[in-house]
């Protein structure tokens, strides 16, 4: 009974060290994702905030050419049609266009804040450990 009691055991050991062989392989690809994952985290902080302020841009811009332009536009009506003796129509066409022509302004410099890549570093990163792994 002794020599099976042995074998056992030796059994068990020999299970036990093929799963700590296995662990102790997946520990490195673990503390691999936990790097891809801080490095994402950080630069997604870093990236969030030039989105925030693209979007803020955008939104600050809209909202300023909403107020400015109600009472600039009442005023420049007036201006082309008593001053300049335009005809009404032809004075809110005028004034129209010149707004379009600020709002793109706008949208296109809101724009240039969110026209670079996202994640750049992190996509690097992930690429250069996926060739290294194959």
């Amino acid at each position: 009974m002794g020599k099976k009691d042995k074998e056992k055991k030796d059994k068990k050991n020999f299970y036990y060290d093929i799963l700590k062989f296995l662990l102790g392989l997946l520990k490195p690809i673990k503390k691999l994702i936990e790097f891809h994952i801080n490095f994402a985290v950080n630069e997604f902080k870093r990236d969030g905030k030039r989105i925030m302020e693209g979007l803020l841009s955008i939104l600050f811009g809209c909202f300023f050419l909403f107020v400015f332009f109600l009472l600039l536009n009442v005023l420049s009506v007036m201006f082309f049609y008593e001053i300049l003796n335009i005809r009404l129509f032809y004075s809110v066409l005028i004034v129209l266009g010149i707004n379009l022509l600020l709002a793109i302004i706008m949208f296109f410099l809101g724009k240039a804040k969110l026209k670079d890549e996202l994640f750049s570093e992190t996509k690097k990163i992930i690429k250069r450990t996926m060739d290294d792994l194959q």
